[in-house]
């Protein structure tokens, strides 16, 4: 990125000497602002041994004294500038009226293409240095400077705006182009042919409203609603102004508006009215303008990925962690676009709307937030920031110790008096030490000879987990399919799918005797392992026409890795640390409805759903 001030001092250099004078003595005065006024700041801390009236009127002194020569020098420059810019105005207009021929035309047009372009760096510049001495003096004078601006000969273009007429008045009198009319309709194209057409050498959209402009950022705040928006739209709209951009926040009482606008040179009278509209309604006003040379650096441009980063702490994000998840993503170069707060009793989860460049390593980035949100019990899901967001379709749940709050082949252990040995072997396999269907195997074995009335048992022992039949209300209310696909029982599974309304149910079947009365200690059928759950969600999506991107996978074992990466979204849920490690987000909280953050909805957007009957 090119700074400023070396920008500008090329410019300068391009220049005759007699001529460098046409452009403000941008770096001087910054050099004067490094000097003498930020050692006097008045934002700077006053040493807490020192009495602070007898500290503070001393500074108030120096600061005074310092920027007022500071204004005093930018004075002098304004009125060098005033003088010349009049000057060379009038000195054109001359050779206009007595202009003949097509070449002198042109040369004129170059004359005045060159004005425009030092009048919108004339002002980039005054903006900037004004913007620094507010800072390195903590005074916010730049608004009232500003106001001054309209007044300034060098910033005016009006006697400019005339001369550009005039030229099309002499443009529609030549032979070559059809007048002035279709030149300020069609535009040009490039001046670096042979003079052959005029209106061929022309420079770019020197007639037209093409011409180059100048972005610019206003920032208007206040404490009432919509008045900072409506001075602002008001003023834009009263001088016709390009609005690029807009943003609105409310925090609290307060409110902030700020709108990028696109200038012309003819367009700097509207900071007269926009200083005085803020003045008049009471409202806090800043200017911001980029130098052109920034205007596409790497940071805002290119080729990006675009993420969406849900925060998540019911028990409100620290200061500490904030401080830190921040540091982390300027380490990065994270851009953040957006930051939405879903939660409205505290601040409990908020939703990143940010972009790293193509060439970021997305894998460390991952790994570094895992470690974060670990260290600090507060979870962040990554999620790629697409049209398929907040357009999921199909959910599929793993039933125990996601959906309910048990193990369910442990639970009918406890009727078998193995209970020990079942739950050593369901821990090793959820840890991934073992495979899933050697496990099952094991375990399903050690149930022989128990009476199929077990499952009514186990049945009326069962706990949902908090917040699972709100989750799945709201998101039946929203159109999506719900499946539950569990590495335990079939009939377990279909008694979970009654009582929350699922549109599926696959888990595995436990074989029975001939009479029918007790388990005979195997299985039968397609195993529901881990490489199971991930075809059964891909046969789902597919029987409902739902793309995988539009897919949710949560679970909490390592024999649910599998559909947690094929989904769209895979979220471990209360799960081991192994399989958090692995899966692409995950959710510490006790209660399943905050998996409705991950898709974007918020307090009061819950609570709209779950009142709906």
């Amino acid at each position: 990125m090119v700074r400023f001030g070396k920008l500008i001092q090329e410019k300068r250099n391009e220049l005759p000497e007699d001529q460098q004078l046409a452009i403000l003595d941008y770096n001087g005065l910054t050099d004067y602002l490094q000097r003498e006024v930020q050692q006097h700041c008045i934002r700077t801390i006053v040493p807490d041994s020192d009495p602070f009236p007898p500290a503070i009127s001393e500074r108030l002194k120096a600061l005074d004294h310092a920027s007022c020569n500071f204004f005093a020098k930018l004075d002098d420059e304004a009125k060098h500038l005033n003088e010349y810019f009049s000057h060379i105005i009038q000195s054109i207009q001359s050779e206009i009226d007595s202009a003949l021929l097509d070449d002198s035309l042109l040369d004129l047009v170059q004359k005045v293409t060159k004005l425009e372009e030092l009048l919108l760096l004339n002002y980039t510049a005054l903006a900037k240095i004004l913007k620094k001495h507010d800072r390195a003096s903590g005074l916010q004078i730049s608004p009232v400077y500003l106001h001054r601006s309209s007044a300034m000969s060098f910033l005016k273009s009006e006697e400019l705006q005339k001369a550009k007429e005039a030229l099309a008045g002499k443009v529609a009198a030549s032979g070559d182009v059809d007048g002035a009319d279709q030149i300020m309709r069609d535009g040009a194209s490039s001046p670096d042919v042979e003079p052959a057409s005029f209106k061929n050498n022309l420079p770019e959209g020197f007639f037209s409203g093409r011409a180059k402009k100048q972005d610019v950022l206003l920032q208007m705040r206040g404490d009432t609603d919509l008045k900072a928006v409506q001075v602002v739209v008001d003023c834009l709209a009263e001088h016709d102004l390009e609005i690029k951009d807009f943003t609105f926040s409310c925090i609290g009482k307060g409110v902030a508006f700020g709108a990028i606008v696109a200038l012309r040179s003819t367009d700097v009278h509207v900071f007269k009215a926009v200083v005085s509209a803020a003045e008049k309604n009471k409202l806090s006003l800043s200017f911001e303008v980029p130098a052109q040379s920034e205007e596409n650096i790497q940071a805002v441009s290119g080729d990006r990925i675009h993420f969406t980063a849900t925060v998540l702490c019911t028990q409100g994000l620290t200061p500490k962690f904030l401080q830190q998840w921040t540091t982390l993503l300027r380490k990065y170069n994270a851009v953040i676009n957006d930051m939405t707060r879903l939660t409205e009793s505290n601040l409990g989860c908020i939703d990143y709307k940010l972009s790293v460049s193509a060439d970021c390593d997305v894998v460390a980035l991952r790994e570094e937030t895992f470690a974060l949100s670990r260290d600090h019990a507060t979870d962040v899901a990554l999620q790629v920031n697409d049209v398929f967001r907040r357009n999921k379709r199909l959910v599929v749940f793993d039933m125990d110790s996601t959906l309910i709050q048990q193990e369910v082949i442990d639970e009918i252990a406890r009727y078998a008096g193995v209970m020990d040995q079942v739950a050593a072997i369901t821990e090793a396999a959820m840890n991934g030490e073992i495979d899933f269907t050697e496990s099952l195997k094991r375990r399903v074995a050690l149930l022989k000879g128990l009476p199929v009335t077990v499952f009514e048992a186990v049945r009326q022992r069962i706990t949902f987990t908090p917040g699972a039949h709100a989750l799945c209300r709201a998101l039946k209310r929203l159109g999506f399919k719900l499946a539950v696909i569990s590495g335990g029982f079939i009939p377990l599974a279909k008694y979970v799918k009654h009582e929350l309304g699922l549109d599926y149910a696959f888990a595995n079947q436990l074989a029975v005797s001939n009479d029918g009365l007790t388990l005979t200690g195997e299985t039968f059928g397609a195993i529901v392992n881990g490489e199971r759950k991930a075809e059964l969600l891909e046969v789902i999506a597919q029987a409902e026409g739902v793309e995988l991107e539009q897919t949710v996978a949560i679970g909490d074992g390592a024999n649910d890795l599998w559909m947690l990466a094929k989904a769209g979204l895979g979220v471990a849920f209360n799960a081991k640390p192994r399989v958090q490690q692995r899966a692409p987000a995950r959710i510490n909280e006790k209660s399943l409805q905050t998996i409705l953050y991950l898709l974007g909805y918020s307090d009061s957007e819950q609570a709209e759903l779950l009142s709906r009957p």
